[in-house]
């Protein structure tokens, strides 16, 4: 539920970016890694999640050279999403197939006033996170498309602040309220 979430102005030092998902091939996360990897704009990145693929994507870490920079967080309770989502500026979700099809993660984010960074999939993933609305969407599959969103949210403070706004007002799209009276609209 969406109520545990609540909007909270962005951290005032930094750029910190938070990536919350399995570890799985179709999330993208060896293409966020790489995306990383010629990056100077971040600060740190959080990964939170487990998988059959963490070790690998570890071991990217090493070869990239981002062991100061990317944290490997594995399981988190709630609350402790909720604090990493306030620590952060923007959310990435870099999943490279239609398995993502939705990213409810992305709607946390929104809730908690943050920006998304996502890819363009022939899934619900776009739809969630509209483009210069809630976040930037990104080609899948493209490092350098998603280091320059990357660099374009944490160069241009007044374009975050305005995403970060505007994915604040797209999580009330999906309040429980909204979607139930789509649904009785619907029928």
């Amino acid at each position: 539920s969406l109520k545990n979430y609540s909007p909270c102005d962005l951290p005032t030092e930094g750029f910190n970016l938070l990536y919350i998902g399995r570890m799985v091939g179709y999330k993208g996360v060896d293409v966020f890694l790489e995306a990383l990897s010629n990056n100077q704009t971040f600060t740190k990145a959080n990964f939170v999640g487990t998988g059959p693929e963490l070790e690998r994507f570890k071991k990217l870490t090493s070869k990239y050279k981002l062991n100061d920079k990317v944290f490997w967080l594995g399981e988190i309770s709630e609350k402790q999403k909720i604090n990493l989502l306030k620590d952060s500026h923007v959310l990435c979700l870099p999943s490279i197939s239609e398995a993502e099809a939705y990213g409810m993660v992305q709607i946390e984010a929104f809730a908690s006033k943050r920006a998304v960074i996502s890819t363009n999939l022939k899934s619900g993933v776009p739809w969630v996170n509209q483009n210069e609305v809630s976040g930037l969407v990104v080609s899948p599959n493209s490092p350098s498309e998603l280091s320059q969103a990357i660099t374009r949210l944490g160069s241009d403070k007044s374009l975050l602040e305005k995403l970060s706004t505007g994915a604040l007002e797209r999580s009330k799209k999906f309040s429980i309220e909204v979607m139930g009276e789509n649904c009785l609209d619907a029928i």
